[in-house]
């Protein structure tokens, strides 16, 4: 199991997009559990983008979220 950080700077940007903390909570224990979740970016060093599904969104309408 890995340990995930979250930055202000994150914290900032998910509030302002209204991302419940219940899904932030879960977003972290999901990449300690699987750092590798997520698209790997070709080219980028190793960042990786994961989609979330927004409440009554779907992936379409939801957040994605980089992790390095």
């Amino acid at each position: 199991m890995h340990t995930v950080a979250e930055t202000p700077a994150s914290t900032k940007d998910a509030e302002a997009e209204r991302m419940p903390h219940i899904s932030r909570l879960a977003l972290k224990a999901m990449l300690a559990a699987d750092p590798e979740a997520g698209d790997l970016t070709v080219g980028s060093g190793g960042i990786r983008k994961v989609r979330l599904a927004g409440r009554g969104k779907g992936m379409s309408g939801g957040y994605r979220v980089l992790t390095a």
